[in-house]
């Protein structure tokens, strides 16, 4: 239902919409604030509950963003220019959370629970301890959870992360109808920081860091020859009838070296520069922490597709040989 305006130039038939943004970043809704005015743009916080006063329904959001009706107001635009009047509230209880296993502190899991909770809460899962970190999440284990409890001590002492339950209170209070999705976060930011030097169209050295992880290995080319065996005068031999005397060996082992080179999400201008120069650059090199310099020869660049939860930023991988061979072996 659209709410129209009423017969007083300065009033409308207003409601109030309640915004709830599951997001770790904020979205922008369009609205019509009061008859007459233009439409007004209205921010809705990261993972936050809102509400806004409008006298037309808010059009839909891409996504898990919900606009419910949830009351209705007198709307009377202030001159010249009109302004929503804007609260927050508090984040209700949700049903939908994600949880950290205290037991290891690594696990993160998504919850879809029949009841309603609040963030900072603990509840027994599989005779582990879990604390609720956040509302919304993918909802990926389907739970039945009842019993929460305000502190970790009162938790432990009813699932003890997998020990021997001290009282008759089953933990395990939900049928797991999927696989476990496990949440890992690294100590550090960059896993690594591989330097690179490269010959731009203009004849000098430009420089970039690639931060995001590197894979290393090998391409080695065996060269293979057969040796007879000794031959053979006392007869018949059938095992050098069908050759299974004969054996094969390693005359050369050339190997190369081979990589690939993450950027980690980046600027579109950087990705724009990087696959411009970097990847048709004639001389590229590694410049390693003491001081050394490997020349490689880049083999093919690819451009992620841009996360929608980064807008704006690209993810360059870049794939190389190294400009050297070692030669292992060489009979």
């Amino acid at each position: 239902m659209t709410p129209t305006p009423s017969a007083t130039p300065n009033e409308c038939d207003c409601r109030v919409y309640e915004i709830y943004n599951p997001y770790e970043y904020a979205v922008t809704i369009t609205y019509e604030p009061c008859p007459g005015g233009s439409t007004s743009a209205f921010t809705a916080s990261s993972v936050s509950y809102s509400t806004l006063e409008s006298c037309s329904t808010p059009p839909p959001v891409l996504g898990d963003v919900t606009i419910t009706e949830i009351g209705s107001c007198v709307c009377t635009p202030p001159s010249p220019t009109p302004t929503p009047s804007i609260t927050s509230s508090p984040a209700p209880e949700g049903d939908r959370f994600i949880a950290l296993n205290r037991c290891d502190d690594e696990t993160y899991a998504h919850f879809d629970n029949t009841t309603g909770t609040t963030i900072g809460q603990f509840f027994c899962y599989n005779n582990e301890v879990y604390e609720i970190i956040s509302l919304g999440g993918g909802g990926f284990i389907s739970s039945n959870i009842t019993t929460f409890y305000s502190g970790y001590s009162e938790a432990f002492a009813v699932c003890p992360c997998g020990g021997e339950t001290p009282g008759d209170e089953n933990c395990l209070q939900a049928e797991q109808i999927s696989e476990w999705f496990y949440y890992y976060f690294a100590d550090e930011c960059s896993s690594t920081n591989i330097r690179i030097m490269f010959e731009n169209k203009l004849g000098t050295y430009d420089y970039y860091t690639f931060k995001g992880a590197e894979d290393v290995g090998y391409d080695v080319n065996r060269q293979i020859y057969t040796e007879a065996p000794g031959l053979y005068v006392d007869g018949w031999d059938e095992n050098t009838y069908y050759g299974w005397k004969y054996t094969n060996k390693v005359w050369n082992n050339p190997q190369s070296k081979t990589g690939i080179l993450r950027s980690g999400y980046i600027s579109k201008a950087d990705a724009i520069w990087l696959s411009e120069e970097l990847s048709r650059s004639p001389r590229v090199y590694i410049i390693y922490d003491d001081g050394d310099i490997e020349p490689i020869i880049p083999t093919n660049t690819e451009v992620v597709i841009p996360n929608p939860k980064r807008p704006g930023q690209i993810e360059l991988i870049l794939e190389y040989s190294g400009g050297y061979k070692e030669l292992r072996q060489n009979n």
